[in-house]
């Protein structure tokens, strides 16, 4: 992680008064139009809950986050010069503290792709703002086209909105196996966000058999961790009140295969398998059963020397869609057998 640039910005220190509230909620709104204005001039793709807002009708929202995406390197380039330039300015002009600061690091967030990553968060008295500002190297093939990371990388159906640079109306990119007309899109997309559900948006990425799959030992490593970081997004909105879409889809989803998913709440107190403590919030069960923090499972995938990565246990490393194949009394067998405690599921 590289620090770019901090900035400490002291300008008339008073209390905001209930007068100035509405002056607090404008400012905001100033930077985030600001900030998008900057984006669409160096052709930057607006995705996240900024663009959902708009479609959803709920464009008076204010985010306290804007993710922006690229694959333009020149206008990621600049467009990093001239928000440095710009808060300076906006700074300025606002009547309380500011601090900011700008960090810099690359993910390899997608197979053999490396993505730059840039965080941008600024803290005022009364709220909170980031931005993340990523750049995609393009495919040669596809380079008019919007990042993959914001079309067919994605995590949710609800988040499967975008809007171009130059164009001021929100899109949506549904996946191809996903056959509705545009208006039946945009009605399950209303739905899903008003109704707090989740559709994944490619299931076989939700699930993982080496054996199954033959991959080299590299995209092997990147789809075990592919996927782990879905069931790290799912805890995200699991604990904001979102479940999984509870009706079928024909040759495209089914609930049973996570309704009772991996990565799940638990009464009791299964312990690591690779730390050996205590999964206090949530746990993650492979398919011979043990349990592992979703982070203690990460780094021992990426540790391991064995290839396919094992088990403490010695078996080969698998989370299938074992919610539809293992019965509740199949899971209190295997409690039985393996001293690993059943869990609760909700």
């Amino acid at each position: 992680m590289k620090n770019l640039y901090t900035c400490n910005h002291a300008a008339n220190n008073r209390l905001v008064t209930k007068k100035s509230d509405n002056f607090r909620h404008i400012s905001l709104k100033r930077l985030i139009s600001t900030i998008v204005e900057i984006a669409r001039s160096n052709r930057f793709y607006l995705f996240g809950s900024y663009v959902k807002n708009m479609v959803t009708v709920q464009s008076q929202n204010i985010c306290n986050d804007l993710d922006i995406i690229t694959s333009c390197q020149d206008g990621f380039n600049r467009f990093i010069r001239e928000i440095q330039i710009k808060f300076k300015k906006i700074i300025a002009n606002f009547p309380y503290n500011w601090k900011y600061h700008i960090k810099c690091e690359n993910q390899q967030l997608n197979f053999n792709r490396n993505i730059t990553f840039y965080q941008v968060l600024i803290t005022t008295p009364h709220w909170k703002f980031r931005l993340d500002v990523l750049y995609e190297p393009p495919l040669l093939t596809l380079q008019q086209k919007p990042p993959r990371l914001i079309t067919n990388r994605n995590d949710f159906i609800h988040n499967c909105c975008y809007m171009c640079p130059s164009q001021k109306t929100p899109q949506l990119s549904f996946p191809s196996n996903l056959s509705l007309d545009r208006s039946q899109q945009y009605q399950l997309f209303q739905t899903l966000v008003n109704s707090k559900f989740l559709l994944p948006y490619q299931e076989k990425m939700w699930f993982y058999n080496p054996i199954k799959n033959k991959h080299s030992k590299e995209e092997m490593r990147h789809r075990y961790i592919e996927s782990l970081g879905l069931w790290k997004r799912y805890r995200k909105y699991h604990d904001r009140g979102y479940r999984f879409y509870p009706y079928p889809i024909e040759g495209f989803y089914h609930p049973d295969n996570f309704n009772q998913p991996h990565f799940h709440k638990s009464q009791t107190l299964p312990l690591c398998s690779q730390c050996n403590q205590p999964c206090n919030h949530y746990s993650f069960q492979l398919d011979c059963g043990h349990c592992y923090h979703i982070g203690c499972l990460s780094k021992k995938i990426q540790t391991d020397k064995d290839t396919p990565p094992t088990c403490t246990c010695g078996e080969v490393i698998s989370f299938t869609n074992f919610g539809k194949l293992k019965l509740s009394s199949e899971r209190i067998m295997l409690a039985n057998s393996t001293g690993i405690p059943a869990c609760e599921y909700d």
